[in-house]
């Protein structure tokens, strides 16, 4: 029988940290420990023989680092950070960590971080399954944000962050230009710069090297100005 649950990989040398987790695990309805190691050097071969959703994995380890082993599992599973240093938390979400968790934490805020994985888990079955969400999902000052497509205004490039611009707030976030146009439909959305995504349906003016959204002015990259004139309006 297929479980329902998220199935889960504990990676952490503390015996206690071990023992937290797996009794917190115990007590939420979603979560199934299938593996437990102290080296995260045994994860590669461990996903061989059990499948896993998330790992709840320590930075701080002899051997394998965690943020090493999640460098390794790109393509892997969830990742759930879970860690004494605060310090780390940059590098953690740089690897598109679903969350961090900072030592000690509680039973409400594992469980938070359970949500998240359930929300993620959801999304990629529907994008596999090839039906077209309305919203996508970002992480941002330490939290999961919903945005819904129809509030996207325009996505602007900030080094390693991009800051989305919605109809209700701006939202940063530490992600790729190339994730964010990847994970948007193209029908709607359109590259119109290396530094700007733009929602097609809010363009508001088009010029040949520039456009207007909401009263925001977008230049148009030269080299995305004969793909710009196949937009609607362009």
């Amino acid at each position: 029988m297929i479980s329902n649950k998220l199935q889960c990989f504990i990676v952490d040398d503390e015996d206690l940290a071990v023992q937290l987790l797996e009794a917190y695990a115990r007590q939420h309805e979603a979560v199934e420990v299938v593996a437990v190691t102290t080296n995260a050097a045994e994860v590669p071969v461990l996903l061989q023989q059990h499948n896993a959703d998330v790992l709840f994995l320590d930075i701080q380890m002899p051997m394998m680092n965690g943020l090493a082993l999640a460098e390794q599992l790109k393509d892997g599973p969830m990742i759930v950070f879970t860690t004494a240093y605060a310090s780390h938390a940059v590098d953690g979400f740089r690897l598109n960590a679903v969350d961090y968790l900072l030592k000690p934490f509680s039973y409400e805020r594992f469980a938070q971080a359970v949500d998240k994985c359930s929300a993620f888990q959801q999304y990629q079955i529907l994008r596999q399954n090839h039906e077209a969400p309305d919203h996508i999902y970002v992480r941002s000052d330490g939290r999961v944000v919903k945005i819904l497509l129809t509030d996207i205004l325009f996505i602007e490039g900030w080094k390693q962050y991009v800051k989305i611009y919605t109809t209700q707030k701006n939202i940063l976030t530490l992600e790729s230009m190339k994730n964010m146009e990847d994970n948007l439909p193209s029908g709607k959305f359109a590259r119109v710069h290396k530094s700007y995504i733009v929602a097609v349906d809010k363009v508001g003016v088009f010029a040949p090297d520039e456009l207007q959204v909401a009263g925001h002015i977008i230049p148009v990259g030269k080299t995305y100005r004969e793909a710009v004139k196949q937009l609607p309006g362009g």
